[in-house]
C-alpha cells in the first residue's frame, strides 16, 4: 500500500473513531465495530494498529500535534521574545482553540465514559504544560508537577463543568484565561515562600 492510501486509511480510521464516540463510550466500540463503520477489513486494521488502544493513541497524538501548532502560531503573534508568562498564557489559549475545535469530540472524553483515552490525553498536556511552568516558576521540579497537575485538573473539569452548561465559547475563553493568569501569579508567589516562612500550624 502507497503512503498515499495509508495516509487516507488511517485518517479515515481515526475520524471513524471520533464519530462512534458521539454516539457512545470509548470502553464500548470494538474495533469489529470500527472497521465495518470505516468500510475497512481487519486485516487493514491490524497491519496499521495493535489495537484500539493503539488507534486512539494516535489519535491523540494528532490533537496534540494541533495544540502545538496553535501554540506557535500564536508565540510567532505576540510572543517574538520569547517571555514565559505569556508563553505559558499562549499554551492556555493553543490547548482551548484544540478543545473548541474539537468540542464534540472532547464532550465525551471524562474518566467515566472514556478512561484510557482521558488519561493519554491528559498526560499529553500535563507535560507540556508542565514544561511551560518550569519556564516561569523558580521551583524544584516535583513542585512544578504538583502546579502542573492542580493547573490541568481545575483546567479539564472547568471547561467540561462549562460545556455541559452551555456556556458560549468566548466566555469560556476569557474566564479560563482570567483565572490560569491568575494562578501563575499565585504559583509565582508561592514559589518564593520558604519553609521557615509558613505560620506554624496550631494543635487542637
Amino acid at each position: 500500500m502507497d503512503d498515499k492510501r495509508i495516509t487516507r486509511t488511517k485518517r479515515n480510521l481515526k475520524n471513524t473513531l471520533k464519530k462512534l464516540l458521539r454516539r457512545k463510550p470509548y470502553a464500548d466500540i470494538t474495533v469489529t465495530e470500527l472497521c465495518k463503520d470505516a468500510e475497512t477489513s481487519r486485516i487493514t486494521f491490524y497491519a496499521h494498529y495493535n489495537g484500539k488502544n493503539d488507534l486512539a493513541d494516535e489519535l491523540v497524538r494528532d490533537l496534540f500535534g494541533e495544540v502545538n501548532e496553535n501554540l506557535e502560531r500564536l508565540q510567532r503573534q505576540n510572543n517574538p521574545s520569547g517571555d514565559p508568562v505569556r508563553a505559558a498564557e499562549n499554551m492556555l489559549g493553543a490547548i482551548l482553540g484544540c478543545y473548541e475545535a474539537n468540542r464534540e469530540f472532547f464532550s465525551r472524553l471524562n474518566v467515566k465514559e472514556s478512561p484510557y483515552l482521558f488519561s493519554s490525553f491528559y498526560d499529553h498536556i500535563l507535560s507540556a504544560v508542565e514544561e511551560k511552568l518550569s519556564e516561569v516558576l523558580n521551583t524544584p521540579r516535583e513542585e512544578v508537577h504538583r502546579d502542573a497537575v492542580f493547573l490541568c485538573a481545575g483546567l479539564w473539569n472547568y471547561l467540561s463543568e462549562g460545556i455541559r452548561q452551555g456556556c458560549s465559547s468566548e466566555t469560556l475563553q476569557k474566564k479560563t484565561s482570567a483565572l490560569v493568569t491568575s494562578m501563575l501569579v499565585v504559583f509565582q508567589e508561592c514559589a518564593r515562600i520558604q519553609p521557615g516562612d509558613l505560620p506554624e500550624r496550631k494543635r487542637y
